[in-house]
């Protein structure tokens, strides 16, 4: 198995269907653990807008036979949560009438 590391958006990370294996703990984060994420950005860009922020490391391991599909082998709870605030942020912009477009 060949091993790479990548430095990807959020947003190309959201490209793939991932897949949390059943030996992986279930979602335990609690809002404090949620709002140091959030603030954690929020600093990092109100001090250093239009800069990288790096968010942490991820493990993946792609599933055989699946170009897109990817098993979370480290990093379950950080991208779970990334992809809760990202659906929450999109459904509040759909709701207040943002266009089609600005959500992809």
């Amino acid at each position: 198995m060949a091993f790479t590391n990548q430095t990807v958006s959020v947003s190309k990370v959201m490209e793939y269907f991932y897949e949390v294996p059943d030996y992986q703990r279930g979602y335990v984060w609690d809002s404090d653990r949620v709002i140091d994420l959030i603030m954690s950005a929020i600093e990092h860009f109100s001090v250093s807008p239009n800069t990288n922020y790096f968010i942490g490391a991820a493990v993946f391991e792609q599933k055989e036979g699946h170009p897109n599909k990817y098993y979370v082998v480290d990093g379950q709870q950080r991208l779970t949560t990334i992809f809760i605030i990202v659906c929450a942020a999109h459904n509040i912009m759909r709701t207040l009438g943002a266009p089609t477009s600005s959500l992809t």
